[in-house]
């Protein structure tokens, strides 16, 4: 476990479960990268799991599996969509999407930072954008 992810761990900037789940990453860089990305988001246990799943996949890695499917699929696809939906909210750090997609069911996540004066704007341009038409 690379020592970023122990420190990070010991000064609880992120839980037992963020750290498991990103040591299955397995390289060291990658598990660096991943880590800073968690911070970044504020990401959950479930956000780092399904981030260690997409960058084994990437690295070539076999997922892990106990004869089961995964409950959200991960893919280039869904990461792509919930890309452009963030770059199209501006790409700022204070707006974020998550998009999870599992066998019952697609939930997309819009999170806008600030006070209600501060994320006015972005809330009436997703409502003008979803109900065009």
């Amino acid at each position: 476990m690379p020592d970023a992810l122990k420190d990070g761990l010991l000064t609880g900037l992120i839980a037992e479960g963020h750290a498991r789940a990103l040591a299955a990453i397995e390289e060291p860089k990658m598990i660096v990268e991943a880590y800073k990305l968690i911070l970044k988001e504020s990401g959950s246990v479930r956000r780092a799991e399904e981030l260690a799943r997409k960058m084994r996949s990437q690295a070539g890695y076999k997922p892990k599996t106990v004869g089961f499917r995964p409950a959200h699929e991960v893919s280039e696809e869904i990461d792509d969509m919930r890309q452009r939906l963030e770059d199209s909210l501006g790409g700022q750090p204070e707006t974020m999407v998550r998009l999870s997609r599992s066998r019952a069911e697609t939930r997309v996540t819009l999170i806008l930072k600030g006070n209600q004066e501060q994320t006015e704007d972005r809330l009436q341009k997703i409502v003008r954008g979803i109900t065009v038409g």
